[in-house]
């Protein structure tokens, strides 16, 4: 459709895989055949840290990709010297290609300019719209514009400021063609282009979901695919591609690409050491699994701890109504006063694990990417929770015991004052009265001494069994990875050993103890022989 026509909308629901089909496979195919020369822009939303106002966005990208960074001398300087528009920067482009090597210039193919995420425009004002609108309708017109015309016109029948050959050039048309990809909730915003875009509305391709006849393709060709790959080819079982179907169905009218690609490419890496040249249910175990070691793994390549933690919380607190097990949007405004940095939010984004969708008043609202994250997230916060009650209850009963023993040792203060006293006042007075009544007394504040000593010694009894439980269930914990991943060492499943010493690591970390660090080190340089 894009070489048969000028302007192509390629439209779907957000998620479905617009940029996934742009980049995976339109851009290859007509890279590989040279039917077109492609140009990518993204726009970015209005108040975003990456925008400015669309025209110049646009004009920086083709700048930079097929001017080369330079500004060429051409005869448009001759006329209109002061001329900055998209128009006159992409007619630069072409004289100076045919100066260069005219052949050449000549037999390049038109150019496709495409405008990924095209919703993001709107977010801009009217003004900034208008200017954009108004420049790409006369640049893929193709034909120049009117004011060099009139300055044509001034030199009639004399000479002008170019050659008969520069002007034959100069009314040369340019072959310009545009893709906007849209979402499919955003594409009534279109019509507000028809004034310089005419044709905008009249050529739509929507991309929907993934049918399962469409997700059995795109689970099985790539796995059977020969050639210099990590994995060998590879060919799934009849169940396995059927649970995978049914566990990214779920209540949706078709399959997201983007996680079929998540639970293709775990399971691709599952593969990578198998002889047995076939992926069944038994060997690649729960899907579930699979997502949640995703989220594991892609929170992990945050390395900063504190952003770490921050994004962790922004996505488990803030993100899930766990009530309903349903996602919730949050404006970036709201993310970045939850402490995360927006190259944290960045990460997450590219991992997949949040989707940025804009916002027509500026900026962009956040979610999580896919309903089947939402378990194992709210696993992972059950976990959290849990070790973080642990160390309160750890740190609120070690001040308890703090509090206790100064106690104590200001109680022994004082029964050592009052015993002095009372030998100073039965010194003083010799009388047996005074000397029984501070005897009471020091007998008294020896009791309570006693009393508060056996209270603390039961508190610390009791905050030690409870940190040894803790501390025994974790130990436990680390124990049956290890455990599991000399299991699945000795049948050759690296993947699976790999899984279980990343647990038996974390939980490690937790306990903070180095015990373990020499048979974690042994089992990895195990699973790297197997690997190699």
């Amino acid at each position: 459709m894009v070489k048969q026509e000028d302007q192509v909308v390629l439209h779907a629901k957000s998620g479905i895989g617009k940029s996934s089909l742009i980049k995976a496979g339109l851009l290859p195919r007509i890279r590989k055949d040279r039917s077109l020369e492609p140009v990518e822009f993204r726009l970015y939303a209005s108040s975003s840290a990456k925008s400015r106002d669309p025209l110049s966005t646009t004009k920086e990208v083709l700048f930079a990709n097929l001017a080369g960074g330079t500004n060429p001398d051409t005869p448009l300087d001759k006329l209109l010297p002061n001329d900055r528009s998209l128009w006159n920067q992409l007619k630069e482009i072409q004289l100076d290609r045919i100066a260069k090597d005219a052949e050449k210039a000549y037999a390049d193919p038109p150019l496709l300019l495409i405008f990924d995420q095209f919703e993001e425009l709107f977010t801009y004002s009217r003004q900034d719209q208008l200017a954009f609108r108004s420049q790409i309708a006369e640049a893929i017109s193709g034909r120049m514009p009117q004011r060099y015309w009139d300055i044509l016109s001034l030199y009639e029948g004399q000479e002008g400021p170019v050659s008969a050959e520069e002007k034959r050039l100069l009314m040369r048309p340019m072959r310009i063609k545009v893709l906007f990809a849209i979402r499919e909730d955003r594409i009534h915003l279109l019509g507000e282009l028809s004034d310089y875009l005419p044709a905008i509305s009249k050529n739509w391709f929507k991309l929907d979901h993934l049918n399962a006849e469409e997700a059995t393709r795109a689970i099985e060709a790539p796995a059977r695919q020969p050639g210099e790959f990590a994995t060998a080819p590879f060919t799934y079982a009849g169940d396995l591609r059927n649970n995978i179907i049914s566990y990214l169905s779920g209540d949706y009218e078709g399959i997201e690409s983007a996680q079929l690609q998540v639970i293709c490419d775990a399971i691709d890496r599952k593969m990578q050491h198998d002889d047995e040249r076939t992926a069944t249910v038994e060997k690649i175990g729960d899907l579930e699994n699979i997502t949640a070691n995703y989220y594991w793994e892609k929170i992990d390549e945050i390395k900063d701890p504190e952003q770490q933690m921050a994004a962790r919380k922004l996505i488990e607190e803030q993100l899930i109504f766990e009530e309903a097990e349903r996602r919730l949007t949050l404006f970036e405004g709201q993310i970045i006063d939850s402490g995360v940095s927006k190259d944290t939010l960045d990460t997450l984004i590219d991992t997949y694990l949040l989707r940025a969708e804009p916002d027509l008043r500026g900026g962009y609202n956040y979610e999580i990417s896919h309903d089947s994250l939402i378990k194992p997230i709210l696993e992972a916060k059950r976990e959290r929770f849990v070790l973080e009650r642990v160390i309160a209850q750890e740190e609120k009963e070690k001040v308890h015991a703090e509090r206790l023993a100064k106690e104590i040792a200001e109680n022994k203060k004082s029964r050592r004052l009052n015993i002095i006293l009372t030998a100073l006042l039965a010194l003083a007075t010799l009388t047996t009265t005074t000397s029984i009544y501070y005897y009471y007394q020091v007998d008294r504040e020896r009791r309570r001494t006693r009393e508060l000593l056996d209270i603390s010694e039961n508190f610390r009894e009791k905050v030690e069994k409870s940190t040894e439980n803790n501390r025994t269930s974790l130990r436990n914990s680390i124990r049956l990875h290890l455990d599991n991943a000399g299991v699945y060492l000795d049948s050759n499943d690296g993947e699976l050993a790999k899984e279980e010493v990343g647990k038996a690591s974390r939980a490690a970390a937790k306990l903070q103890t180095t015990d373990y660090d020499t048979e974690i080190n042994l089992l990895r340089l195990q699973i790297d022989a197997i690997k190699e």
